[in-house]
């Protein structure tokens, strides 16, 4: 079946950046354990388990995506997984807490 949105180059390039995405994940995160354990006055072994947590997570989702890729079609389910991904995090961006008020109320003070 022919593609009608998305030429076959553009999905090869769609499927290239999202199985880039867990080693690029893992290659940013990991150098940061010791600085994310001072930060948050963390043992070692809690920040380990952020790792371990994200390992879980990605596990489950390749357990689940591929039923509904074969189900659903590829196309539709690649296309949602990034929107997905990022709902959950869009409270939390869009949240002030007392810190960014300050910055924002200094940021506009003379």
């Amino acid at each position: 079946m022919k593609q009608k949105y998305i030429k076959p180059t553009g999905m090869v390039a769609f499927i290239a950046y999202m199985q880039m995405f867990a080693p690029l994940s893992i290659d940013l995160y990991l150098p940061a354990l010791p600085k994310m354990a001072e930060v948050f006055s963390a043992s070692e072994f809690l920040v380990n388990l952020t790792l371990a947590g994200f390992f879980l997570v990605f596990a489950v989702g390749i357990i689940l995506f591929g039923p509904l890729a074969d189900k659903y079609g590829r196309r539709k389910v690649l296309l949602a997984a990034p929107y997905i991904a990022t709902c959950p995090s869009r409270p939390s961006s869009t949240s002030m807490n007392s810190t960014s008020r300050r910055r924002r109320i200094a940021s506009i003070m003379p």
